[in-house]
């Protein structure tokens, strides 16, 4: 298959050039529609040179003369799968879905998603597309693919992990309400070299009516929006909110969100394997059947960088100011508790009829 692809005649699909998180792509599509879908959802820039990977997104493998591939999971197990792509010199998706195959050459840097049709994509793939296909570019770069959100200033910044419901997009929109910057609510890409570095992957928030109830003049603007098969409302936060994604950010701490209800936000410590711990729930079983070495790029991230619990206040504008002031003061050890009378005010933004 990847034979047949990587000597396609050019005029035969949706070319696209792209640049995502430091890798120059050229994404190849044989639907129009959904290269349009996919270049909307990924937070790219132009490219520095040629392309180094190419990955063709095919959705009617029949035009193309090939039939889709055919696994008897009852006499293949996970793991025989993994060994036999493998040897191919192949990274690949265990089909835990029918009808839907991903696959990465790591010699060629060639990789292939293939499905009978677009509606055979499972359902994810609306606000996080080609997900496999990041997590093996990145892994190949020793770096990693991570659920979780961040937010910066001056290109400083934190990392959010949690279980879904922790409160990591509502934090998200609390620090774009006060100025911060983010690289990401749902998935972003982490390097560490010298520093803990985070990169954008995807243009997307992802929140819940209650909690854009606690953003009237977001609610308002979103209130025509449909809700994903998660209740939740998907949306570019550049619709709403000027300026708000970082190129990149220095990471400076680990925060552990909680709703807890509180009268103000609190920041205090966290012990490195608290944070282990939220990981393992949120990021250690993404890519099934595959080694995990996820746990090994953990541990070395949190013996770098100190590690702290936010307790959720129910009000955002607090929330958001109490993680601005954290990064400005240098991430301090000790935490940081909010205080009305150190806050500074919001900062106007609603030119343009933005939140």
């Amino acid at each position: 298959m990847i034979e047949r692809l990587s000597s396609a005649p050019p005029g035969g699909f949706d070319r696209r050039a792209l640049s995502v998180a430091g890798i120059d792509l050229e994404l190849v599509f044989d639907d129009t529609a959904m290269a349009d879908d996919y270049c909307d959802i990924l937070c790219h820039t132009a490219q520095s040179g040629p392309p180094s990977t190419h990955i063709f997104v095919l959705s009617r493998p029949d035009l193309i003369g090939l039939a889709l591939p055919d696994l008897d999971q009852a006499t293949c197990s996970p793991d025989q799968f993994q060994a036999l792509a493998g040897a191919a010199g192949l990274r690949a998706a265990y089909p835990f879905q029918a009808q839907t195959w991903k696959f990465f050459d790591t010699a060629r840097h060639i990789g292939v998603q293939l499905t009978a049709s677009r509606a055979a994509l499972p359902l994810w793939d609306a606000t996080a597309p080609l997900r496999h296909h990041f997590h093996w570019m990145l892994d190949a770069r020793s770096q990693r693919l991570v659920h979780a959100a961040t937010l910066g200033h001056e290109g400083r910044g934190v990392v959010l992990f949690g279980a879904g419901g922790a409160g990591k997009s509502g934090t998200t929109l609390a620090g774009l309400s006060v100025g911060l910057k983010t690289v990401g609510d749902d998935y972003v890409a982490l390097a560490m070299a010298d520093a803990c570095m985070a990169h954008p992957l995807f243009r997307v928030v992802k929140q819940d009516r209650s909690g854009l109830d606690r953003h009237p003049a977001l609610r308002e603007q979103t209130a025509h929006m449909d809700e994903n098969w998660r209740g939740k409302v998907m949306f570019d936060p550049s619709d709403f909110y000027p300026d708000p994604f970082a190129d990149q950010l220095r990471i400076g701490a680990v925060v552990l969100p909680h709703i807890a209800h509180a009268e103000h936000p609190l920041l205090r410590p966290a012990k490195a394997r608290e944070a282990m711990l939220a990981l393992m729930t949120s990021n250690l079983h993404q890519f099934p059947a595959e080694p995990e070495t996820g746990m090994a790029f953990y541990a070395r991230l949190l013996a770098k960088i100190p590690c702290f619990h936010l307790d959720l206040c129910g009000e955002a504008r607090k929330n958001g100011l109490l993680l601005k002031r954290f990064i400005a003061a240098g991430f301090p050890q000790a935490g940081l508790r909010y205080d009305e009378a150190l806050s500074d005010p919001i900062r106007s933004s609603r030119s343009n009829g933005r939140v």
